[in-house]
């Protein structure tokens, strides 16, 4: 079986979002603010991703939020985006764990 790999942990300079202030990142309240989603409490940023994470593009709807379980399910319905990873199976649960995009904060 295989394991997860470890997520970093943050240190003291590492930024703390709340929800509310992870939501100012959703690409659409402020166009020109970076592109933010949490997974599993960590904030990434994925403003590199335009193309993938715009306004109107497929995975846009994670932006500003949680997206801890649609990232597990690929689910984009509203109530995917959560941190919730009660019931999902150990394959989705190798999803949440994300690729190559930069940690920028944590959730609190």
């Amino acid at each position: 079986q295989e394991k997860l790999l470890p997520i970093s942990e943050p240190d003291d300079s590492t930024p703390m979002f709340t929800l509310r202030e992870l939501a100012f990142y959703d690409g659409i309240n402020e166009p020109l603010a970076p592109f933010y989603l949490a997974i599993r409490g960590r904030v990434y940023d994925v403003s590199a991703g335009k193309a993938f994470y715009g306004p109107g593009r497929s995975y846009h709807p994670f932006l500003g939020k949680d997206a801890t379980r649609a990232y597990g399910t690929g689910c984009l319905r509203p109530e995917c985006l959560i941190a919730s990873t009660t019931g999902l199976t150990l394959r989705q649960l190798k999803e949440v764990l994300p690729g190559p995009i930069t940690i920028t904060g944590v959730l609190v």
